[in-house]
């Protein structure tokens, strides 16, 4: 699944759906170290004066809450995925066939991300704009796996997608103003 992410939908939920935890977990931790990374590479690219402010202002539990923000937000995109695949599309799934076979998808991203981080290191703006392209391509990857997941078909994927992209946006909103 690192090589392929598509490889997650071979996984057979029953016997497999460790895997897809597995994955996740991977994207997540993934997700933390670069945003740790990119905050000392950030920190260092500061002044002294500028880095007591900012430490003081930030100090060290920002690594904690991105831990917890990647945790509540794969739960969260796998849930409205679900919900909206097993509403608009032909192939109604369970929650655990679902997670493996979405949260396998992640084990790529995480490897990404973490490559990413040993980027930040050292390029910290180019490593941010890097995660960006990184974090669509994950929305796109797992857009389309639900697509393929849930048989959606043509004519209701707009619709599909406009619904999981909104209540994904807003669900991340109220994320972001409780951490």
């Amino acid at each position: 699944m690192i090589k392929h992410p598509n490889n997650s939908m071979k996984l057979e939920p029953k016997d497999d759906w460790l895997y897809g935890f597995i994955a996740s977990a991977i994207g997540i931790l993934g997700f933390a170290i670069w945003f740790w990374a990119l905050q000392n590479g950030f920190v260092r690219s500061l002044s002294f004066f500028a880095d007591l402010v900012y430490s003081a202002a930030i100090g060290g539990a920002s690594v904690g809450k991105s831990l917890w923000a990647g945790i509540v937000s794969i739960i969260v995109i796998v849930v409205v995925l679900t919900a909206a695949g097993n509403r608009l599309g032909e192939s109604k799934r369970g929650w655990m066939e679902a997670s493996a076979y979405l949260g396998g998808t992640q084990a790529w991203f995480g490897a990404a991300y973490l490559v990413n981080g040993l980027i930040a290191f050292v390029l910290w703006k180019f490593s941010l704009v890097l995660m960006i392209g990184l974090l669509l391509l994950n929305l796109c990857t797992l857009l389309f796996a639900a697509v393929e997941l849930h048989e959606v078909t043509s004519g209701r994927r707009f619709v599909f997608f406009g619904i999981v992209i909104g209540v994904y946006v807003i669900a991340i909103g109220v994320l972001y103003t409780m951490f």
